[in-house]
């Protein structure tokens, strides 16, 4: 942006309201010759306000579309910037997302299942048993996911198979000793 010239010019004359003002008091436009508007803020913003107050179906049409059409761009600026600033609010936050998935997964089980096996503690540990004997997917998706900052949404079928055979190498090892 080029530097407004002063030419020891401190006041300047509004076209808009027709009064000298301070430069101050303009804004600063590259393509005129002193570098400022030839209409003072005030006025810049009273006409901006009117236009939008006129064209209101339009401008709210326009900023719909542009807000649709940029979506992707927009959230992925949010998540780098978001990054770049503080990497550990990032772990945060997805702890928070996984603690609300889990949340979720607990509010999926019916209650009438809760009501019939009396506890829902019970009816959690007895389940979780079952997965950790059968290698159900959830439970080696949990094994991968703990401690990191993935989703188990994020966890490929590949990495589950592996998972799932190093969990069933390593039982077999601690039975042998």
């Amino acid at each position: 942006m080029i530097a407004p010239q002063q030419n020891g010019r401190t006041k300047k004359h509004c076209s808009c309201c027709s009064k000298t003002k301070p430069t101050s008091e303009f804004y600063v436009k590259a393509g005129n010759k002193d570098c400022y508007s030839g209409i003072c803020r005030t006025c810049s913003l009273a006409r901006d306000k009117e236009f939008y107050n006129s064209h209101i179906d339009e401008c709210r049409t326009k900023a719909r579309n542009y807000y649709r059409t940029h979506k992707k761009a927009r959230l992925q600026y949010a998540r780098d910037h978001y990054a770049k600033k503080n990497n550990t609010r990032v772990r945060q936050r997805k702890l928070t997302k996984q603690q609300i998935i889990s949340q979720k997964r607990q509010q999926a089980l019916s209650k009438q299942k809760r009501r019939e096996n009396g506890k829902t503690k019970a009816y959690s540990k007895s389940r979780a048993k079952l997965e950790r004997e059968s290698f159900h997917d959830n439970y080696i998706k949990t094994q991968c996911v703990a401690k990191t900052i993935l989703f188990m949404s994020d966890i490929p079928l590949e990495l589950i198979e592996l998972k799932r055979e190093h969990v069933k190498l390593s039982r077999i090892l601690r039975r042998q000793k």
